[in-house]
């Protein structure tokens, strides 16, 4: 997608969790980072470090030195006490699927963001 918005004139940035991936994909400013698949932001709650990677994805926005840019974000993420062996698990509780609500994709999206927003829990 983000090589459609380019050909438009809109920039885009990424972060990449598989860097083999996103350099055979050849997708322009890109940061990959040595997270754990589904933590692309690094530790949970470690805002900080969160907003440093995430700023570094946005200055890859400032690059022209394209039209691929890859670039590796050095930093390991914080420890957390999942490290520790427990188990990773969706941090949102969800009700199982009402299978009569599925006929309404718009309320099941509700339904989602309902339950983020009701819980402590940011979305980076």
């Amino acid at each position: 997608m983000g090589h459609f918005l380019e050909a438009a004139g809109v920039p885009t940035t990424g972060i990449s969790l598989v860097r083999e991936h996103t350099a055979a994909l050849r997708a322009p400013r890109f940061l990959w980072v040595p997270f754990p698949l589904g933590r692309p932001f690094g530790a949970p709650g470690a805002r900080d470090f969160q907003r440093r990677v995430l700023h570094r994805a946005l200055a890859l926005l400032e690059r022209r030195d394209g039209p691929v840019v890859l670039e590796d974000f050095e930093e390991d993420a914080p420890a957390t006490r999942d490290d520790a062996g427990e188990a990773w698990s969706c941090p949102v509780d969800l009700a199982p699927p009402d299978t009569a609500s599925m006929a309404d994709p718009v309320a099941a999206v509700r339904a989602v963001d309902d339950a983020i927003h009701h819980s402590s829990l940011t979305m980076i």
